[in-house]
């Protein structure tokens, strides 16, 4: 695409591009679906081109950021205002930004793996000034403020209620504090916050780019055909060392990276495996009915608390075995 064009392109915008942006805008207002709001702006792409995406992309940031400013004109403190429009659009924004890298075409046509690598990597760049925002005082206090009166809100609700059961909930409720509350929700943001933009971005890439052609479902992905290049398994390696130590000792920002990294590598080292296991069946020629029984069995134990560790850590090992062994020739 020839971005010189743009300006024309936006005095065209599609009704079909206003209507797929406002499923991704509702999407992500109503919280429960904000997993999914990139899906319908994958689609657009896939429909309408590069172009349109970027004409969706800007239609969605825009309301979002109107939104962030319509629902903020209560808070009575300009600065603490504008930090939590800045928090609000942050995360939509890197990602909106992520989906426009991985959908353009770049010279050279690269995977789209190392594509979203990239954009991953620069999601961490961005985070690296947001971080003032999110550890300023107007936002911790601001949080803090939610946290409590959401407490405050379950206590009521149980409280209300006379039985031994809720009575040992309310007494619970009761023993946790809001900086306890905080620090726990600081800590799984940070230990996260890469994998799952990762997740999602390439998430809403396979599912907006798969669905249903000439009465078949036709995937943008194919665990089969996945490999990863062997230097990859050094930041496997580096990441479980540094998680490694910090459960001996304080790692800090560098142990929330090496979860974030670990955490991203293993789902990758985990569908290369489930890729090995759909090699293997094909090979061996097995029926339909014993693959789906396979593939379900598999899907089960991940659901089983104790038997989940089976898969969590089979499968990223057999993707890694696969630098030993080459499963290809066997």
């Amino acid at each position: 695409m020839e971005l010189g064009k743009f300006p024309d392109m936006v005095k065209k915008i599609q009704k079909e591009v206003i209507i797929y942006s406002m499923i991704s805008v509702f999407f992500h207002q109503s919280g429960y679906l904000f997993l999914f709001f990139l899906v319908p702006l994958q689609s657009v792409r896939n429909k309408k081109g590069f172009p349109a995406l970027l004409q969706a992309c800007v239609i969605v940031i825009s309301v979002v950021f109107f939104a962030s400013i319509a629902r903020t004109s209560g808070i009575p403190l300009a600065g603490t205002r504008i930090v939590i429009i800045l928090s609000e659009i942050f995360m939509p924004l890197v990602l909106l930004t992520g989906l426009l890298y991985i959908n353009y075409d770049w010279p050279e046509n690269p995977r789209m793996l190392k594509k979203i690598l990239i954009v991953t990597a620069g999601a961490f760049i961005a985070a690296i000034p947001a971080l003032l925002i999110f550890n300023s005082g107007a936002f911790v206090n601001f949080y803090k403020n939610q946290i409590a009166l959401a407490m405050e809100l379950l206590n009521r609700t149980f409280s209300e209620h006379q039985s031994v059961e809720v009575s040992e909930i309310t007494e619970i409720l009761k023993s946790i504090d809001v900086e306890t509350v905080y620090a726990a929700l600081k800590k799984t943001v940070m230990r996260s916050y890469l994998f799952s933009y990762f997740i999602m971005l390439s998430g809403s890439w396979w599912f907006g780019s798969s669905g249903y052609k000439e009465g078949r479902w036709r995937s943008s992905f194919k665990p089969a055909s996945f490999y990863l290049p062997e230097l990859l398994v050094w930041p496997l390696i580096a990441a479980l060392l540094v998680v490694v130590i910090s459960f001996k000792i304080s790692t800090g920002f560098i142990g929330d990276l090496g979860w974030n990294v670990l955490l991203i590598m293993v789902t990758l080292y985990g569908f290369r495996g489930l890729g090995i296991i759909q090699g293997m069946m094909t090979s061996f020629n097995l029926p339909a009915s014993l693959r789906v029984l396979i593939i379900f069995s598999i899907m089960l134990f991940l659901m089983q608390p104790g038997l989940n560790y089976i898969i969590l850590i089979g499968l990223p090992g057999l993707g890694v075995s696969e630098i030993w062994i080459n499963y290809n020739r066997k």
